[in-house]
């Protein structure tokens, strides 16, 4: 007989004080004044015999990889998860601390990492200790909360809009694990940026994610948590901006995840996996030494903010790694890839464009396929190919990140890379 699937789920308040910088729209005035709804630590953790895994959402932007392998390699340490077996990322809420690099748009809030890390831990442990058998089920609905944001002009510009004939996943994946007694918790997948609130709003809020769960968990009673799909080029679908449009979206979602939850199926067996690997990322070829240094000559160096700063600072690094003589091809992360039975959660340290998701979707040998962006690290907008070409905001900010852009054939690589390693998982 096979060893059971627990589960265990916990979460921990880490809302900022009033007066913190909020991350996400770059308006350097944006202070916190209130808090429109707490920020949380929620964590999952799974076991079956000696296998073990956690999955940590944090309701912040954006988790760096640094501060990924800090989480991680402390959970190994006070919990006993091994650190590649988890998981660690973020709802990316535009209405919380900022807390990752990214030239122009603010600084890293620093001080709120330090307390928030331990409590990101420590929801983990408690997760772990609330561990009991469980049975999954998987239901799938169908939801326009999200549009393509890449707004495609008379001339071909593309600007920050709507795109109604652009790609975006539509499906909202509702994982269910119910106990003897009840559902004891649920997974909630689905995106969209969580960008329905604009850069003048200075409430705290986890925006249409915290609507969501808070609405689904009012419902069931059961522990809610929200893992962002593909969100690199999608937006919300609202037409009331600021809180009124994150309850818009919000109640959209958990109405159909409502539809969808009393229809689930819980199986009487799940099987547990993990599949670890290093990830070398493609980097494009750096800026020649001589065209950074024109570029640079041209810029304003005391721009303090937006992308000019980025400009500045990007141009500043590509010099800087000349100088260093160790010019990079490749970015490495460690890619972990979490198999519920016929689910897969595929991390991406960054934001995917709607296609690479919809194209891993359809080729994955699993039955369900779940994109978890800003997972695990940030590398700033995976693209398409064709996104290159046309450029927008996507390819634009991408020298707010690094020296380097990322290859031109980003998309292809992530595809079949994962998909390489989801049919290892399947041999």
């Amino acid at each position: 007989m096979p060893d059971p699937f627990l589960l265990g789920c916990a979460k921990t308040e880490i809302t900022p004080p009033l007066g913190t910088y909020l991350g996400g729209y770059g308006n350097p005035e944006r202070f916190a004044e209130r808090v429109d709804d707490p920020l949380f630590a929620r964590a999952l953790v799974f076991s079956q015999g000696d296998l073990s895994a956690a999955l940590l959402v944090l309701d912040i932007s954006i988790l760096d990889y640094a501060e990924r392998c800090r989480i991680v390699d402390l959970v190994q340490a006070q919990v006993g998860i091994p650190a590649d077996h988890v998981l660690a990322g973020s709802i990316q809420t535009h209405s919380g601390p900022l807390c990752h690099h990214v030239w122009g748009w603010g600084d890293k809030n620093y001080e709120y990492i330090e307390t928030m890390i331990p409590k990101a831990v420590a929801t983990v442990g408690a997760a772990w200790e609330s561990r009991e058998p469980v049975r999954m089920g998987v239901g799938v609905g169908k939801s326009d909360a999200g549009i393509n944001r890449r707004g495609l002009g008379p001339d071909g510009s593309v600007s920050l809009g709507e795109n109604p004939f652009g790609p975006y996943d539509p499906e909202l994946t509702v994982l269910r694990f119910d106990t003897e007694a009840e559902t004891k918790a649920m997974l909630l997948n689905y995106g969209a940026h969580p960008t329905t609130r604009h850069g003048e709003q200075r409430g705290i809020s986890r925006d249409y994610p915290g609507v969501l769960v808070d609405a689904v968990e009012s419902v069931t009673g059961a522990f809610p948590i929200f893992v962002n799909g593909v969100v690199g080029d999608v937006a919300p679908r609202n037409t009331f901006p600021g809180p009124r449009g994150s309850q818009e979206i919000g109640l959209l979602l958990a109405r159909e995840a409502m539809h969808v939850f009393p229809k689930i199926t819980c199986e009487p067996e799940t099987k547990l996996g993990m599949h670890v690997a290093e990830m070398r990322i493609p980097l494009a070829p750096l800026t020649p030494r001589a065209e950074a240094e024109a570029a640079l000559a041209k810029l304003d160096p005391h721009a303090e903010r937006g992308l000019e700063r980025a400009r500045l600072e990007h141009y500043r690094a590509v010099l800087a790694e000349w100088e260093s003589g160790q010019v990079k091809t490749h970015d490495s992360v460690v890619q972990n890839i979490l198999a519920l039975g016929e689910v897969a959660i595929v991390p991406f340290p960054g934001e995917p464009a709607a296609e690479i998701g919809l194209r891993l979707k359809q080729h994955s040998p699993f039955r369900h396929t779940l994109t978890a962006s800003t997972m695990n690290g940030n590398w700033g907008y995976f693209i398409t190919r064709e996104e290159v070409a046309r450029g927008g905001y996507e390819r634009a900010i991408a020298m707010a990140y690094s020296a380097h852009y990322l290859d031109e054939k980003v998309d292809d690589f992530l595809v079949a890379e994962n998909l390489q390693r989801l049919r290892k998982m399947r041999d």
